[in-house]
């Protein structure tokens, strides 16, 4: 069975994408993705990996904002429909390693060029999440993201991934010494990131 893409590259740069979320036609809700969730975009030499830094939804139109109607979800829906067709959601990712197809060799560095306009975004499978956190390198790069607060996207990022491998405590304390190394001297930001990826 052919994979389904979840989104498509609307911009992309060499550290970081925005993806619009698919919408099947036959679909009101299109899919939002999870907060420091994995996700790849399949380029000609490798697979890039990702990680969901912000998830926005908004008017189709830039200059148009939404309104409110004062109605829940459930009577919009069936009262009016269309104004959901007007509505856009989009995901912001950081770009944290590739995977090269020739040898299947993964590093937690950016790859050599960006995605690009249009390519497909699918969501990592249980087993390519187990790979790219085998090593956890690409932790240090989520410092830098000026999006939202890096702590908790590194948090979210290590909750994503411990419920990922099944719970396993040996991910969590390998997931904590990383942790302590890229903040050693931040003995405060460090016990608030270890109690937000605490189970």
């Amino acid at each position: 069975m052919k994979e389904k893409h979840i989104g498509e590259v609307i911009e992309s740069s060499s550290t970081h994408l925005v993806a619009q979320s698919r919408r099947d036609d036959d679909e009101i809700e299109p899919y939002i993705p999870p907060f420091g969730g994995f996700v790849k975009v399949d380029a000609d030499d490798y697979t890039i990996f990702c990680v969901i830094c912000n998830v926005m939804e908004n008017s189709i139109e830039p200059n148009r904002r939404a309104t409110a109607y004062n109605m829940t979800r459930k009577e919009l829906y069936e009262n009016q429909p269309q104004i959901f067709e007007l509505l856009k959601t989009e995901f912001e990712s950081c770009i944290i390693g590739y995977q090269l197809k020739t040898n299947g060799h993964i590093y937690q560095y950016l790859p050599p060029k960006p995605p690009r306009i249009h390519d497909f975004v699918y969501e990592c499978s249980h087993d390519e999440i187990r790979k790219l956190t085998g090593e956890l390198d690409f932790l240090r790069s989520l410092l830098n993201v000026t999006i939202v607060t890096p702590d908790e996207l590194i948090a979210a990022c290590i909750r994503h991934a411990y419920h990922t491998a099944g719970e396993d405590d040996a991910f969590l304390i390998k997931a904590g010494k990383e942790v302590s190394r890229i903040v050693p001297d931040d003995y405060d930001r460090l016990k608030s990131i270890m109690r937000r990826i605490s189970p």
